[in-house]
């Protein structure tokens, strides 16, 4: 992993800009110090939430740590909290790191809605986002155990009564952080992708894609899987 972060600081310090960067990836800027490191003109700003304070301190106490075994100078790295509301043009941002989707595989949803305010943030014409864009696919499956998540099947007795028809009444459709690498299943259709999703645009709007997809399976549809590709 450390030698990806090292390649993509490498080729986009050399054809990139990227003097003033700003980290809003929420999590240890390995990418951001790497800039740091193969550029010595570029400055580092970390967009820090406070709401989360033990997390704040572990990323504080990793970016000393790094600099420190590095020979990063400190003075080269500030922070703020949250994104700035107005940012004057001489200090606008050659480059935004970004970190669409969450651990849990779910999209984050903070970062989509504040995307306005993070590209005017950018300086006019040149500043980048990066990632730059993400690629939605899905998959139907077969899985008897994705059933299981949401659907009661024993109606044995629970303390004299019957629940499952009850439970079953608010079972949900649409269930998130699924781990589909340990999920037992069946592909009944090769991966599909949907679509780009741009991260330097804010459009929030609904689209209706039409897509045709080939079985290779035979079985029962239990679901239809979607992921995030950086």
């Amino acid at each position: 992993m450390e030698e990806i972060y090292q390649w993509v600081a490498y080729y986009a310090a050399r054809d990139v800009r990227c003097d003033n960067i700003l980290d809003n990836t929420g999590d240890a800027p390995l990418l951001g110090l790497q800039f740091l490191q193969t550029s010595q003109s570029s400055k580092l700003t970390l967009a820090v939430n406070t709401g989360d304070r033990q997390k704040g301190g572990r990323i504080l106490d990793f970016v000393t740590g790094v600099t420190k075994a590095n020979s990063i100078e400190v003075n080269r790295i500030s922070c703020i909290t949250g994104l700035p509301d107005y940012v004057p043009d001489s200090e606008k941002f050659n480059l935004a790191l970004v970190n669409p989707v969450q651990r849990s595989g779910r999209l984050d949803q903070t970062l989509i809605l504040s995307l306005q305010q993070l590209l005017s943030s950018l300086v006019p014409g040149s500043g980048l986002v990066l990632p730059h864009k993400l690629q939605l696919w899905c998959q139907v499956l077969e899985s008897s155990e994705l059933c299981e998540f949401h659907h009661l099947k024993s109606n044995e007795p629970v303390s004299g009564f019957k629940i499952a028809d009850h439970v079953n009444m608010l079972s949900v459709t649409h269930l998130q952080e699924i781990q589909l690498k340990t999920l037992k299943k069946t592909g009944l259709t090769e991966a599909l992708y949907i679509r780009d999703i741009e991260l330097t645009k804010t459009d929030l709007s609904r689209h209706i894609i039409e897509k045709e997809v080939e079985i290779i399976h035979s079985g029962v549809v239990h679901g239809i899987v979607y992921w995030f590709v950086l």
